[in-house]
């Protein structure tokens, strides 16, 4: 987006990094590959065939696709949905070639036979699905996508209540009830400090700004 009505950095307090959520990449079943190396042969042999389909226009899907290909040194046509769930529909019918979807839904389809997995997005394997390898396990060393949640305060917000608040959560990540509810729902619990969420933000920040630049990613 050209233009914000907020500062993303200068306009919040981070107050605590709490859980990651993975991507699982996953293929039509027709596709002739059963891993990313097999996938990424096969876009370099097909150039322009192939396409993904995402959750919209500069949507975090579109993000982690768009990671992959620059980092893979392929090409795919990009074919935007409104949500995770019209580009799922579409990868089953065969109309897309590749989805990042939410681990979580993919699962069910996954087990069904309806979708190819061939990879999870972050840096650890998904417990939801322990024998499918990361994209870095794969061959492409280094990479990382995914959801992330944090909790943010408004900027100003007193350091005693930032404070109070990042204890808070920290608590609650190490209760056996709070992780298990978070891993059944795909995520990994995290925890740790206000600077920590902060640079957290400025990592991510400085890594999709270089991503939307390649891609010539724009939401009016």
């Amino acid at each position: 987006m050209a233009k914000l009505p907020y500062d993303p950095v200068k306009d919040f307090a981070p107050v605590g990094l709490f859980a990651t959520l993975s991507y699982t990449v996953v293929v039509h079943p027709s596709l002739p590959v059963r891993s990313v190396k097999e996938l990424i042969a096969l876009a370099k042999a097909r150039p322009g065939e192939l396409n993904y389909g995402s959750a919209g226009q500069g949507s975090s899907t579109q993000l982690a696709i768009e990671q992959f290909l620059a980092q893979a040194g392929i090409k795919m046509t990009h074919v935007p949905y409104k949500g995770n769930t019209p580009a799922m529909t579409a990868l089953m019918s065969g109309e897309v070639t590749m989805v990042f979807d939410p681990v979580l839904t993919s699962v069910p389809q996954i087990k069904a036979g309806r979708i190819r997995a061939l990879a999870v997005s972050t840096a650890k394997r998904s417990a939801l699905l322990p024998g499918v390898p990361t994209v870095a396990e794969s061959g492409l060393k280094g990479y990382e996508s995914g959801n992330w949640f944090g909790i943010f305060a408004p900027a100003g917000t007193p350091r005693a209540v930032v404070d109070r608040l990042n204890n808070a959560i920290n608590r609650a990540m190490t209760s056996t009830e709070m992780r298990d509810r978070l891993q059944s729902q795909g995520a990994e619990p995290l925890s740790g400090s206000p600077e920590d969420l902060g640079r957290h933000v400025q990592r991510e920040l400085a890594k999709y700004a270089t991503i939307v630049k390649q891609a010539g990613i724009r939401i009016q």
